[in-house]
């Protein structure tokens, strides 16, 4: 689902992932990819919603201590406002924190809104650590 939302955003058809971020929001209330991206993407009025939504959602992970999840969507924000090196310190760092025998993250690589495979010298350090928590 994500991915089709991505290739949308991609194509320069903002208009039809706008859409799609909405039905995956009706199909997946608090779907953290989607929240995020409405919350750059969309329209002034959607954007606020969005921004809003994603903050509860945040706020509920950081009360589980879900930062890795969290630091994923702000990396979202981050990487749709080019900020790509600001989405792979923020995921960094939570990554930093979180427990090494956890799977936190594991998704990080095939994020398609994150673009890591885009930016490979922002995300090497993300890397890496992914890479020795598999081994």
């Amino acid at each position: 689902m994500v991915r089709d939302l991505a290739i949308r955003l991609r194509q320069a058809r903002a208009g039809k992932a706008v859409e799609a971020f909405h039905e995956a929001l009706e199909h997946v209330p608090g779907h953290l990819a989607a929240l995020a991206s409405l919350s750059v993407v969309a329209d002034r009025t959607a954007r606020a919603s969005a921004r809003t939504r994603l903050q509860q959602r945040l706020s509920a992970l950081a009360a589980q201590s879900a930062t890795v999840e969290a630091a994923i969507a702000g990396g979202i924000v981050d990487a749709l406002q080019h900020q790509h090196a600001r989405a792979a310190d923020r995921v960094l760092a939570a990554l930093r924190a979180a427990p090494a025998g956890t799977s936190a993250g594991w998704t990080i690589p095939v994020e398609p809104l994150l673009q890591v495979n885009a930016r490979p010298e922002s995300w090497a350090a993300v890397l890496a650590i992914l890479r020795s928590r598999a081994a």
